[in-house]
């Protein structure tokens, strides 16, 4: 009788062992989450970055922030933590215009229709952003 009590003793104590555990790692984990996502906010406020917010397998950028320009192709890396393609660029715009680019989808040119665009829905329609310091002039809202 007594080995019963010891054993549903000692398995009561595992339970709650394995509980308090399974709580620890849930907040640290959320923790660490949050952390990486207040890292990827400040990227994003610090450099010039494009993101491929749609299906693929393999996705590259080509535009005017290459050298040479639309020739080399970048590539974009996926962000398991918002499920996207992304890209920073850690040298600054040319602050005085437009920097136009496309995206390259599985071997295929496309562009984002929900991001500014230029060449009013043609063959030759590209996204485009502003630098952050731009003039107010061309349409900044920085």
């Amino acid at each position: 009788m007594l080995k019963s009590k010891e054993e549903y003793f000692r398995r009561h104590v595992v339970r709650l062992v394995e509980e308090a555990v399974a709580r620890i790692q849930k907040v640290v984990k959320g923790r660490l989450t949050r952390a990486r996502f207040r890292r990827i906010l400040q990227k994003e406020r610090d450099y010039p970055s494009v993101r491929w917010k749609f299906a693929g397998k393999t996705v590259y950028v080509i535009g005017e922030m290459t050298r040479p320009h639309w020739v080399r192709k970048i590539k974009l890396k996926w962000c398991p933590l918002r499920g996207i393609y992304v890209k920073y660029f850690k040298t600054p715009l040319d602050p005085s215009r437009l920097c136009r680019y496309l995206f390259v989808v599985d071997g295929k040119y496309c562009f984002d229709a929900t991001l500014p665009c230029t060449g009013g829905g043609t063959r030759y329609t590209t996204n485009y952003m502003l630098p952050k310091f731009a003039c107010p002039t061309l349409g900044c809202k920085h």
